[in-house]
């Protein structure tokens, strides 16, 4: 289809999301710069579906979310778009790629920690934010462990090996290449990169371990504002819900998470 045809295609609702924050398109280079085709629409949508009082200052970083399902703008519209916040992320992957970070720390001044422990992401993780604290070690319920990782072919799905058939990922992990990894609990991450007491945004992406790692942490010592926590659809998530809520912690938006939980402190 010509650039043309899309552009006819995309004006019409372009607009009528574009209306929801007072904005008209009037020059087709306008359109053209704002969605490059259509690709702005999933996150106009979302914005409109947060029916937060934030959405219109948030919609010019539509753009700029590196988020997933936009766990970043989820965030941001929550902390009424703070800045000089401190974010906990793990695993972190390359920094970039999928990072619920990256456009808090690039954009809106935040620092943190970045916990990775797949090693083809080591390098690529430092050169992509020199800002952020970055441990190499596998955060789980304890720390100073030795446990077998499984790093799979894409990267994206590792995960310790004994998580490796717990979810509808198992047959992309069967071949990935196992090695031995140090543990880090979570309390121990923030004591060691000295987190404030009150931080701002905790994202848990860890491919099944995400219940055992906060089942284990000092929530007295330490609190977070929101946390995303992915589940993936595992019988974990009700575990997951059940000890956060006990925590004080309330469960948002489970219709545009997907196969994250959000959650923020009452």
């Amino acid at each position: 289809m010509s650039g043309e045809k899309i552009l006819v295609l995309a004006k019409a609702p372009l607009k009528k999301l574009l209306g929801f924050f007072g904005l008209a398109i009037i020059k087709k280079k306008t359109l053209v710069s704002l969605s490059s085709g259509i690709s702005i629409l999933p996150g106009l949508d979302f914005l409109i579906s947060l029916k937060s009082h934030h959405a219109k200052e948030l919609w010019p970083v539509v753009c700029d979310s590196n988020s997933q399902n936009f766990q970043d703008l989820f965030v941001l519209s929550e902390l009424g778009l703070k800045k000089n916040g401190f974010f906990v992320d793990f695993g972190a992957t390359n920094g970039i790629h999928c990072s619920n970070s990256f456009l808090l720390e690039n954009s809106f001044g935040w620092r943190g920690i970045l916990a990775e422990p797949a090693k083809r992401w080591h390098n690529e993780l430092r050169r992509n934010r020199p800002l952020a604290s970055i441990e190499d070690a596998c955060v789980w319920k304890e720390s100073n462990l030795y446990l077998t990782f499984n790093e799979t072919a894409d990267g994206n799905l590792s995960t310790l090996d004994s998580f490796s058939s717990l979810d509808s990922y198992r047959e992309l992990r069967k071949h990935g290449q196992r090695y031995e990894v140090k543990t880090i609990s979570l309390t121990d991450l923030l004591d060691k990169y000295s987190a404030p007491k009150n931080i701002d945004y905790l994202s848990i992406d860890t491919e099944g371990s995400e219940f055992e790692i906060l089942n284990s942490f000092d929530f007295e010592k330490y609190s977070f504002s929101v946390i995303t926590c992915e589940h993936n659809y595992t019988p974990a998530r009700e575990k997951i819900y059940e000890l956060l809520t006990s925590k004080g912690y309330v469960r948002k938006f489970e219709e545009l998470s997907l196969w994250d939980d959000w959650y923020i402190k009452e």
